[in-house]
């Protein structure tokens, strides 16, 4: 069908439009809160068809919405295909297996301070932050440590793309995520949380600032 400029355009020309756009338009937002209206503006439908396109990829597995830990925020639209959302669904997938009943959120404090993954796994919610940097710095796992003071979580895990592995407070380790992924059991089942004690005394690297 050809469309002129300046003539209305139909609506099944709209719907096409949009869908073509659509994995494009999620990538930008993968890692991002879920925002229906922003979203839809950019690919030029309504907030229900977005929703309706987003749930329709959440059930083939192509899209995760996170739920807000306290449910005060909009869930965390991830797309699995992306370097942080494939982590992410190794790290549910492997916790399914072990825990079953586990739930899995995300938190944020202020505009920047963003837990991607919190596991509640039944006797303790577990905290993550993921990097795709060899080089972690103090900004990285700032967030796990504010959710541990806020007893938001009882232990958090900054998983990055290196090699070395740091204590950083009694309950936040730096950790390389194939080190982790291999050792998962290890981490979340024996290996568990101790209690928290001043965040000066314990940090003995803080990397670049």
């Amino acid at each position: 069908m050809e469309v002129d400029a300046g003539k209305p355009v139909c609506a099944a020309y709209r719907v096409c439009k949009a869908r073509a756009r659509l994995p494009g338009v999620l990538a930008s937002w993968s890692g991002r809160p879920f925002n229906t209206a922003a979203i839809g503006r950019q690919l030029g439908v309504s907030r229900p068809t977005v929703v309706k396109y987003v749930r329709s990829l959440e059930r083939a597995g192509l899209v995760r919405l996170l739920p807000f830990y306290g449910g005060s925020r909009r869930p965390l639209l991830l797309l699995s295909s992306s370097p942080r959302g494939v982590w992410v669904e190794q790290l549910i997938s492997r916790l399914l297996q072990i825990k079953p009943e586990s739930r899995f959120f995300w938190w944020k404090t202020g505009r920047t301070r963003q837990v991607d993954l919190i596991a509640d796994i039944g006797t303790e919610r577990i905290g993550f932050c993921f990097l795709d940097s060899p080089l972690p710095r103090r900004r990285n796992w700032l967030a796990l440590d504010i959710a541990s003071w806020r007893d938001v979580i009882r232990r958090g895990f900054l998983l990055y793309a290196g090699t070395w592995s740091f204590t950083v407070a009694s309950v936040i380790r730096i950790l390389p995520i194939i080190s982790f992924m291999s050792e998962l059991d290890e981490w979340i089942l024996r290996r568990q949380s101790k209690p928290r004690i001043k965040y000066k005394c314990l940090v003995r690297w803080a990397g670049p600032r």
